[in-house]
Formats: structure tokens, C-alpha cells, sequence
């Protein structure tokens, strides 16, 4: 690399410590290889390997073994294997770190599929409790806001020629991004008691107000589906009921060994 870009790499080493460094130096230096320009990694590769000794940074002060770490290429590469299926659920304590961790993984995987050019398997990102991660005003939310909502319209606007896809659910529709909420094609709406919310999701596929009442007696697992193409009946809601997600992402995991 440039000399100008391994002064910087340097001084983002140094920021971490040596016993982070140590640990994230292998990672780091597989992940510049894949870079192409290998006369300048520029600023976009700089900032990736940033976040990435962040994340190592942090994460390693609590990881008690070897065997139950992964690290960010490895996970990415996981999620590129075509020869399994896979569930990955991320959880955190701290809102914030699991944000800045969305960032993180996102550019990633997108990083890594823009410049190989891959779009198999086709990965989903699920995130609940969304308008955490892509409100409206993130100002009132905080920086940390800011960061997972650009990573995650960066899934939303450019992610699907590369077989990145997101899903998003939340009960508070009206606090979303509308900018990224638009990007799904496809609805699933249970009760909504809000007007508020009623009048953002109406907005999106015009619909009146009428058709939400039929939601008002929906049981566990009752949805009304709307799709702007994967049901063949553009923009028309229909009810549909659906099985209890627990046990199938329990009948999921117990046959992972019996499938390929």
C-alpha cells in the first residue's frame, strides 16, 4: 500500500493497544489483499479497517475463549458459503455497541460482494425493534443512530443486486425512516391501534382507512400481506395466518445436521 496509507493504518494500530492489535493484525492484513487497488487503499479502505480494530477492540476484553469467537472476515465468509444454511442472532446489552456492530457487519459483506461481484446466498438482515436503528430523527436518538441508519440504507437502496436483503419490524411505524421504509416491497401488518401509524403504512400502498379494520381482530399470527410484486396482486392486501415463528426457527436449528 501507499506510504501516506500505511502511516495512517499505522496510527490506527497504535490507537488500540498492542494487545488488540495482535489480535486483529491477521484479520486486518487478509482483508487488505482483497483490496484491489493495492497502490492505495484510499479512505473508504482506511475507515473499514477502523471499525473493524473498533469492534476486535471491544469485543476481545470480554471473550473468555478462543473457541466461541468469530471474527468480522469469518462471519462474512460464513455468510457467502453456499454449501449451508445458517441463522445468526445478534444481541447486546448496549443498544449502541449492537448498532455500531450493524455498521460494521453491513459494510462488510457489501464490501466484500461489490468487489467479487457476488450474489449468492442470498442473505436477509432482520431487524426488530427497527425504528432503533433507522428513526426519523436521529438527531434526538443519537450518533449512534446516525451510523446503523446509513448502514442500513445502504442494505436497503444497494444491497439486492448483491442478494442482500433487509427486513425491518417494529410496532411504532410512524418513528421509522420513510426514506428506507419504502425500499421493502413487501408488507406484513398486524394491529395497528395508531391512527398515526395507520395513516404512514396507508400512505405507502394507498389505502384507506377501511382496510385496516379488519386488523383490529387479528389474533397471534394473523397478517395482512401487501406487496408491490412477490404476490402477483400489486398493492392488494389480503389476510393470511402464519405459524408460530419460535418453533419454526426451533424445527430450523434441530434439522440444520439432515440438510445441506
Amino acid at each position: 500500500i501507499a506510504q501516506n496509507d500505511r502511516k495512517k493504518l499505522r496510527e490506527i494500530l497504535e490507537k488500540f493497544g498492542n494487545e488488540s492489535v495482535l489480535k486483529a493484525e491477521q484479520y486486518v492484513l487478509n482483508e487488505l489483499k482483497r483490496i484491489r487497488d493495492k497502490g492505495n487503499m484510499g479512505a473508504n479502505g482506511l475507515r473499514f479497517v477502523e471499525n473493524l480494530l473498533q469492534l476486535i477492540s471491544r469485543s476481545s476484553m470480554n471473550v473468555k475463549s478462543e473457541d466461541v469467537f468469530i471474527s468480522i472476515p469469518e462471519l462474512v465468509k460464513e455468510l457467502n458459503d453456499e454449501s449451508y444454511k445458517a441463522l445468526y442472532i445478534i444481541q447486546s446489552h448496549d443498544p449502541n455497541e449492537l448498532k455500531r456492530f450493524v455498521k460494521t457487519l453491513t459494510e462488510a459483506i457489501y464490501e466484500d460482494r461489490r468487489r467479487t461481484g457476488k450474489i449468492l446466498p442470498l442473505v436477509s438482515f432482520i431487524f426488530d425493534e427497527a425504528d432503533e436503528f433507522i428513526p426519523q430523527d436521529t438527531y434526538a436518538r443519537g450518533e449512534e443512530s446516525k451510523i446503523s441508519r446509513s448502514a442500513i440504507e445502504l442494505l436497503a437502496r444497494r444491497g439486492r443486486k448483491f442478494g442482500l436483503g433487509i427486513g425491518i419490524a417494529t410496532q411504532r411505524v410512524v418513528y421509522l425512516d420513510t426514506n428506507i421504509m419504502a425500499q421493502p416491497h413487501t408488507y406484513f401488518i398486524s394491529k395497528l391501534p395508531r391512527l398515526s401509524d395507520r395513516e404512514r403504512v396507508g400512505e405507502a400502498f394507498a389505502l384507506g382507512e377501511n382496510v385496516f379494520e379488519q386488523t383490529f381482530r387479528f389474533g397471534k399470527g394473523d397478517w395482512l400481506l401487501v406487496s408491490h410484486d412477490a404476490t402477483g396482486l400489486e398493492s392488494v392486501p389480503f389476510p393470511i395466518h402464519t405459524d408460530n415463528a419460535e418453533e419454526r426457527i426451533i424445527n430450523f436449528l434441530n434439522n440444520l445436521g439432515n440438510s445441506n
